[in-house]
């Protein structure tokens, strides 16, 4: 998916947002190369972060696209009928739940030899509002791309540890 992230801009050029993202120097529109930059584990002051590598299907995990869809009738009161509030709306709602969702985010950290969870509380994620379903039909819909990086409280930028994320899923999903 991520190696075709041209598809996230193409009705908007999508924001950032996050402690992380902020931590960065990330702030309004996202910037395509940035975002491939990130996706690829560079950091904007050049340093490389080590990313998640799956031994099993022998690919590094870029990041977590998470979701939003508006229901149909939603889509349909601000595509068709063209109620702005009701995109504003569904764009608070994204920001809440991904508020909630950068609360549980997590790096390891070695410690006497054992690995740890840090809680960080921090990500950099980048929002793109779609308004079209791949079958262009009015779908409200926003994905989130979650960068697969965090900040430690030693400062240092490590993957993103998510098993978290996953187990509220639903949760965040009815935000």
């Amino acid at each position: 998916v991520f190696s075709m992230h041209p598809y996230y801009a193409k009705e908007t050029p999508g924001e950032w947002q996050g402690e992380g993202a902020e931590r960065l120097g990330l702030v309004g529109p996202v910037d395509q190369l940035q975002l491939a930059k990130l996706l690829d584990g560079k950091l904007p002051n050049g340093e490389r972060i080590h990313t998640t590598f799956n031994a099993e299907t022998n690919k590094r995990r870029m990041g977590l696209d998470m979701t939003f869809s508006a229901p149909k009738s939603v889509s349909m009161q601000a595509l068709v009928a063209g109620d702005k509030n009701v995109t504003l709306a569904h764009d608070r709602a994204v920001a809440k739940a991904m508020h909630h969702v950068e609360k549980l985010a997590q790096a390891r950290r070695k410690v006497q030899g054992k690995f740890l969870r840090e809680r960080t509380g921090n990500m950099v994620i980048g929002k793109f509002r779609h308004e079209m379903s791949r079958g262009k039909d009015p779908q409200l819909h926003t994905h989130a791309v979650i960068m697969n990086m965090t900040q430690r409280a030693d400062g240092k930028w490590r993957a993103l540890f998510n098993d978290d994320i996953f187990k509220v899923q639903h949760e965040v999903d009815a935000m």
